[in-house]
């Protein structure tokens, strides 16, 4: 069973990140899948999917280090895509 669905997350800063953990619960919760994988992918070039614990000193942790490895005004322009694969276990994330 394949079950697809799209969000669409507009942003407000330069660098900014998006809790979607409840968003992804609910999709899968009403999907009616007990057991299996939940592939989170973002199809734009300038997104990334993380997974990891939602706590405000990393999220600091990771701005700090994005933008000391890519400033703002660096001209980078690369194609890409950002994903994560999560099992699901007994209708739960396994996260």
């Amino acid at each position: 069973m394949v079950h697809t669905t799209a969000f669409t997350f507009l942003t407000s800063e330069y660098n900014q990140y998006i809790v979607i953990t409840d968003k992804v619960r609910q999709v899968v919760r009403e999907c009616g899948v007990r057991d299996g994988m939940v592939t989170v992918l973002s199809k734009h070039t300038t997104a990334g999917i993380m997974t990891n614990e939602s706590l405000e000193c990393l999220e600091s942790d990771i701005d700090v280090f994005l933008k000391r490895l890519v400033p703002e005004d660096y001209p980078i322009r690369m194609r890409a895509c950002s994903g994560t694969t999560v099992p699901r276990r007994e209708t739960r994330l396994a996260i």
